[in-house]
């Protein structure tokens, strides 16, 4: 049994398989063209925004720490920002993926999804995935922690180095990379 048809199919996997069975799923009519339109402008429009909003915060996290005035928050979401953009790549490929998925047969995309898995492709875009995203999340721990000390400690967080943040900051990536790797080493073994 074949279970792996794209979510904007509209009735269950054996009967899109059933109706389109010779046909590619741009030509089914349970897999319309309007839903994977939609769906195309929402990827497109989120990723834009999110892509647009995070290259002017690190290009405005850069400029104020080549100036000497980048606060200990601005270092932490300048790197988030980073984090983020790597996010905002992964989601791009939706639309490639869109694109040769909608022009294949039911049976040819099983086969093809088959075919893919443990490939370099696939092993390298979820590292990336699994790299961007546990770099924000660590980096949403950082802040959190780093507000937290200023609200509970504020004498001594005023105090509080910037290369002491800095370094928390590279913590956070060496600790995404370890998840890469971790994560790698369960896949492949």
């Amino acid at each position: 049994m074949l279970y792996s048809v794209p979510g904007i199919c509209v009735g269950s996997a054996q009967d899109i398989y059933t109706k389109c069975f010779n046909i590619t799923l741009l030509e089914c009519q349970q897999c319309g063209i309007i839903r994977g339109a939609i769906l195309l402008l929402v990827v497109l429009f989120l990723g834009l925004a999110i892509l647009i909003g995070n290259v002017l915060t690190v290009l405005v996290g850069i400029r104020r720490c080549r100036r000497g005035k980048a606060s200990k928050m601005d270092i932490c979401r300048t790197s988030l920002a980073i984090a983020d953009a790597m996010n905002c790549v992964q989601l791009m490929f939706v639309i490639y993926n869109f694109s040769w998925s909608m022009n294949m047969t039911p049976l040819e995309l099983y086969w093809e999804q088959l075919r893919q898995r443990g490939s370099p492709f696939a092993i390298a875009s979820g590292v990336w995935l699994v790299f961007g995203f546990s770099s924000s999340m660590y980096h949403l721990v950082l802040m959190a922690s780093e507000r937290f000390y200023a609200i509970a400690l504020p004498f001594k967080y005023k105090w509080q180095s910037k290369r002491s943040v800095y370094f928390s900051v590279g913590i956070i990536w060496i600790l995404a990379a370890t998840a890469v790797g971790i994560g790698t080493n369960m896949v492949i073994s």
